[in-house]
């Protein structure tokens, strides 16, 4: 039988709102939890919930204490129940005043392992167009190759407001990333192509070259650019300014050479004041745009970037299911390769095969058109040009 109230240990207790059907609740969820260092809130979560997007019905914050969407290792965690079966979340704290938490913002819990995204959080950042302006590396202390900790670099077009003592980051291009059409190639039926590659350079035969040509032109010369990624390779401040401005390398991780970039250093460079939750809607033709270490395939735990960012309503801790689409074949019980009803009218034995879901893809950090995820889980592996769509 529900319970319709637990005992939770000492401490004030801070009731969160909630209307949640036991149906929603996870079998052989805990009654209590007490949370623990190492814990995140996705695992949290998923403690207690079949489908851990759900937890803002359960977590509301309470706004009388300071940073209320923050757990810390210590908290209790316990469900009551009212008299229709209804759970409830209660959040409790072994302090004596839930209004004062003495804890550093370091040590709440995390909505997803940091360890597996820390340098994406930390090390990159998707430049936009204007790129192309920014200060750079021209020429290196004694015609170094590279430069090291204690070694000057030479910079041109420095910022105008730059002075000396100030220090910036130094980062270098590693990526462009453009946009996913929505006419893309792979909406012919496979028998039409050859081969199917992400870059347009498909093989045909003439008469498949003639299709694409008459049918799909337009999909590449429309294609947008949405940003340009760069990962951080060290950091430098300013010994002099002028029109060749020389900075002194604080620290490098992959060795400074010409042609980086200098780049304002993000005081914060990420946020971790989310939770998990759906979206409230899907932007159109939201893609897997690139792949970590893989060139097809990711799986648990890995990282991938995303056709969308924050204009597009893009949020951290948004949660989506990442989908194959369905391939396009000829039926061939219904309709013979000879089939006459077929000459004529060669789509009318094409099927789509139904999408196929692999796995769940949480937003950890967006951009203006292009936003980083984590694939939380799955049942198969998270590809290239996976769909991304509401979890249901």
């Amino acid at each position: 039988m529900l319970k319709s109230s637990l005992a939770f240990l000492s401490g004030a207790l801070l009731t969160l709102a909630l209307a949640l059907p036991a149906t929603e609740l996870k079998p052989g969820h805990p009654e209590t939890y007490v949370v623990q260092k190492g814990d995140t809130l996705w695992d949290i979560a998923g403690r207690f919930l079949s489908k851990p997007w759900l937890w803002p019905e359960i977590w509301q914050a309470n706004p009388q204490i300071e940073n209320p969407h923050l757990i810390y290792p210590g908290d209790v965690l316990t469900l009551v129940y009212d008299a229709e079966g209804r759970a409830r979340l209660v959040h409790g704290t072994r302090k004596l005043s839930p209004q004062i938490r003495s804890e550093p913002l370091e040590s709440a819990i995390k909505p997803v392992p940091l360890g597996d995204i820390e340098g994406f959080l930390k090390r990159f950042r998707v430049l936009g167009e204007d790129w192309s302006k920014l200060p750079y590396v021209v020429a290196l202390e004694e015609n170094r190759l590279r430069s090291a900790n204690g070694q000057l670099v030479h910079v041109r077009q420095m910022y105008a407001d730059a002075q000396v003592g100030q220090d910036y980051a130094i980062v270098r291009p590693t990526a462009v990333y453009r946009d996913v059409p929505t006419n893309y190639p792979w909406s012919i039926p496979k028998r039409r192509m050859k081969r199917e590659r992400w870059d347009g350079k498909e093989s045909f035969t003439l008469s498949d070259g003639l299709y694409w040509v008459f049918k799909n032109r337009e999909w590449w010369d429309n294609v947008t650019t949405l940003g340009y990624e760069a990962v951080e390779v060290g950091t430098a401040r300013v010994a002099s300014v002028g029109e060749v401005s020389s900075l002194l390398v604080l620290s490098s991780w992959d060795g400074i050479k010409a042609g980086d970039l200098i780049v304002p250093i993000e005081r914060q460079p990420f946020d971790f004041t989310y939770y998990p939750h759906a979206p409230e809607r899907v932007p159109e033709n939201m893609r897997v745009l690139a792949l970590t270490e893989a060139v097809r395939f990711v799986g648990h735990k890995q990282v991938v970037a995303i056709n969308k960012g924050a204009r597009d309503g893009v949020a951290n801790g948004q949660v989506y299911f990442a989908h194959t689409d369905g391939q396009v074949i000829n039926d061939r019980v219904r309709y013979a390769s000879n089939d006459l009803r077929t000459v004529f009218r060669p789509s009318k034995d094409d099927v789509k095969l139904p999408d196929t879901y692999n796995g769940t893809v949480m937003i950890f950090k967006t951009f203006d058109h292009v936003s980083y995820g984590i694939v939380m889980d799955g049942i198969r592996p998270v590809k290239l040009l996976d769909r991304l769509a509401a979890p249901l």
